[in-house]
């Protein structure tokens, strides 16, 4: 008897123990793994009545692409959750060459997808959107909490004529994105909000709303990405509304430097004051790939190039470089040495409006200042008093055992590059190459010595054309480096 119950005792854990795991893996297949909360974005502007049409042409050398009938393919537990990749055949046509392309569900945060796309769908003339990219999304049951989620798609584009159609990357220069229909929505005792954003990559130019707006700029980085966008205000409009209000654009390079993969997160933010709250009732989100031109476009402040800094003598010695200064007043520094809260160390006033690079310093003094770790970010405000923040950096007190980290040739042509830096010591160190999905693609270990390095990259060939970053790590420290590889 004794026997029958400890086997029985047994039986039971292990059950349980499967059902615990089930649920963990349900958990992160849909939230994925290591998602952070998003901060809250700016307080909302007002509603604006009417509605203002886009205004002129599309600049010669963009192209629009088309996003229906969509067919699900691989991935994920259903063809709605966190995996899932569907394929669009023939999305567009560049110079006769014919454009397939996939899109993927990176991660789902405190959201639900109902309808991967809804070819459905139409605007608030009640004319038929198929071709845009129209996902129906509802919040995680927001009713008794305040929360934000999202969901995150990854848009790449391939050749139509190579492989299997889905086999190599097309690398497109025009590319034009835009989210339409970013409104929100009022309630006894609760705002919802929708938020429109894109990773920010170096082919990215231009984030752009018209002057007329009720959206509100809104970025912030998690994880060492970037991502830019806009949030809504707190009133719906009928429809998949086109109207400039609530319209928001963004614009690749069209000159070089091409694209052939983006990504986006269309979220929201709800707010519950009191009541029974908004509930989970899906929302239809709604993009389009095609230029969309503003009566008057008024885009976010500076194009950052970069930001870095080192530590010396006690001070953190700051530097950044960026492009398009006009309309601008200055930078704010902030500090922080939690990574959360951060207090202003400095102000550095603009040059004065130019389209060229210009380049900044900014040396912070901390020897009064307690801790060994220590962030920090750019407020950049224009002269309308609108700012994006930058990203956030890292200086640590301790001096980095790898300095100077560089690649050459860059871009990478013949599959071969030299990465040279210098060391503190003899030691060990591992090379990593990640894509901008954050997939390592590449990695080898090398043994280095104190002084100058210099170590071969081979076989970069067999990756796919696009920009890449090389990270460093000597078991204490790692620095990053990007480059890009051309075929």
């Amino acid at each position: 008897m004794k026997t029958m119950a400890v086997t029985l005792l047994k039986t039971v854990k292990q059950k349980l123990a499967l059902i615990s795991t089930l649920v963990i893996f349900t958990l992160l297949s849909n939230v994925g793994i290591g998602q952070v909360n998003p901060p809250a974005p700016p307080a909302p502007k007002s509603a604006i009545v009417g509605c203002t049409p886009e205004s002129g042409t599309c600049p010669q050398g963009s192209f629009s692409a088309s996003f229906s009938s969509g067919a699900y393919y691989s991935g994920g537990r259903t063809s709605t959750s966190a995996g899932a990749v569907w394929r669009y055949a023939n999305v567009t046509n560049i110079g006769g060459l014919n454009v397939n392309a996939t899109i993927k569900i990176d991660t789902i945060y405190n959201a639900t997808v109902t309808n991967f796309d809804d070819d459905n769908a139409k605007d608030q003339n009640n004319v038929s959107v198929a071709k845009w990219f129209a996902p129906r999304i509802a919040p995680d049951n927001a009713t008794t909490s305040s929360k934000r989620g999202y969901v995150q798609f990854t848009i790449t584009f391939y050749k139509d004529n190579v492989g299997n159609g889905y086999t190599e990357t097309a690398e497109l220069l025009g590319l034009n994105y835009t989210h339409y229909d970013i409104d929100g929505a009022s309630g006894s005792g609760y705002t919802f909000r929708e938020i429109g954003m894109v990773q920010s990559v170096s082919q990215l130019v231009n984030v752009a709303a018209n002057a007329k707006t009720e959206l509100v700029p809104y970025n912030y980085t998690i994880a060492d990405k970037n991502w830019t966008g806009f949030a809504s205000s707190t009133s719906v409009r009928n429809g998949l509304t086109t109207c400039s209000e609530v319209v928001a654009s963004f614009k690749y390079n069209p000159l070089n430097n091409p694209v052939s993969s983006m990504s986006i997160r269309m979220g929201y933010e709800y707010v519950r004051t009191s009541g029974n709250g908004y509930g989970n009732e899906a929302r239809l989100y709604a993009s389009n790939f095609s230029c969309f031109n503003f009566p008057q476009e008024t885009t976010l402040p500076v194009k950052l190039l970069s930001f870095g800094g080192n530590y010396q003598n006690k001070i953190s010695q700051l530097n950044w470089e960026v492009v398009n200064e006009n309309n601008f007043s200055h930078y704010e520094i902030e500090r922080s040495t939690n990574g959360i809260s951060y207090l202003k160390a400095g102000d550095v006033n603009a040059l004065g409006a130019n389209e060229d690079k210009r380049q900044y310093k900014f040396s912070d003094d901390l020897s009064a200042v307690s801790g060994d770790v220590f962030y920090y970010r750019l407020k950049m405000v224009d002269i309308d008093g609108k700012a994006k923040y930058s990203n956030i950096i890292i200086i640590r007190r301790d001096q980095q055992n790898i300095n100077g980290l560089s690649i050459a040739p860059n871009p990478v042509s013949n599959g071969m590059t030299t990465v040279r830096f210098s060391s503190v010591g003899n030691q060990s160190v591992e090379l990593k190459v990640i894509d901008l999905s954050g997939r390592i693609v590449f990695r080898q270990q090398n043994q280095v010595f104190k002084g100058t390095n210099s170590l071969s990259l081979n076989n970069l060939d067999k990756l796919s054309p696009g920009i890449y970053i090389l990270q460093l790590n000597d078991g204490v420290s790692v620095s990053n480096s990007r480059f890009s590889i051309m075929k």
